[in-house]
């Protein structure tokens, strides 16, 4: 099984997650500014590469990982950069595989009456 971790930082989140995945589990990461974020220390040490997510994916990605995570960055990009955003993870997903998007609801209101909450 092969792991894409979008946006992945120091990759905290495919440390925590190792444990949840086969053993013979292949991770990768990847974020844009890894100068800002030293790799967590881990054994083995995880795999993280630079690449933006509004420029080319490396073509040995296309179709070849079984699970795609990203998180909280969406918000981040221009409308018009999300679809790009979007067709580079889901390209990289293979058919049968999984695609798991995080991301924080800024819009929905949590105080007002259930009855006038958009997402209900």
């Amino acid at each position: 099984m092969r792991v894409l971790d979008a946006a992945t930082a120091d990759g905290y989140w495919m440390k925590d997650v190792k444990a949840d995945f086969p053993d013979d589990t292949k991770f990768l990461g990847f974020d844009n500014a890894l100068e800002g974020y030293p790799p967590l220390s881990t054994n083995p040490p995880l795999k993280i590469v630079q690449q933006s997510l509004v420029k080319d994916f490396p073509a040995d990605w296309s179709i070849a990982f079984d699970f795609v995570h990203q998180r909280f960055v969406i918000p981040l990009f221009k409308a018009e950069e999300v679809p790009l955003v979007l067709s580079n993870l889901t390209g990289c997903v293979k058919p049968g595989g999984w695609i798991q998007l995080v991301e924080m609801d800024f819009q929905t209101p949590v105080s007002e009456p259930l009855e006038s909450c958009k997402a209900v």
